[in-house]
C-alpha cells in the first residue's frame, strides 16, 4: 500500500465534507484530483484508510444516507423521484436499487412507513 501522511489525510478529509455537503453535485476523480494536491491513487487510499470504501462508494454512501433523511424528515414532502434529483442521481430505478441494496428496504416502502407512522402518532 502507498504510505499516507498527515497532511494528505486532511486533504482527504476535506474533500469527503465537501462531498457531504454538496451530495448533488457531480463528482470526478479527475475533477477532486485536480482541485486538490494528490494523485488518483492517493485519494483512493486516503478514502479506503478513513472511510474503508472508495471515493465512489462513499459519494454513493453519502447521497444514500441524505436520502435516507429526506425521505424520514416529517417536514420534508418531496417524493422519490424529487429525492432522487436532490442528491444528485439522475435514474429513480438504480436510486431504488441502491437504497434497497444498503437499507433492505425500497425507497417508497420507507416513504410509506414514514406516512403511516405520522398517521399513528
Amino acid at each position: 500500500a502507498i504510505p499516507i501522511w498527515v497532511e494528505e489525510l486532511e486533504v482527504v478529509k476535506s474533500i469527503a465534507e465537501e462531498i457531504s455537503e454538496e451530495v448533488s453535485k457531480e463528482y470526478t476523480l479527475e475533477q477532486l484530483v485536480g482541485e486538490n494536491s494528490l494523485t488518483q491513487a492517493k485519494l483512493q487510499e486516503g478514502f479506503k484508510h478513513l472511510y474503508a470504501r472508495t471515493v465512489t462508494e462513499y459519494i454513493r454512501h453519502v447521497r444514500l444516507e441524505k436520502a435516507r433523511d429526506l425521505i424520514s424528515d416529517k417536514e420534508n414532502n418531496l417524493n422519490i423521484s424529487q429525492i432522487v434529483y436532490t442528491i444528485g442521481l439522475s435514474s429513480r430505478s438504480y436510486f431504488s436499487k441502491i437504497f434497497k441494496r444498503k437499507y433492505g428496504i425500497s425507497p417508497s416502502e420507507f416513504l410509506k412507513n414514514k406516512q403511516q407512522a405520522k398517521i399513528t402518532i
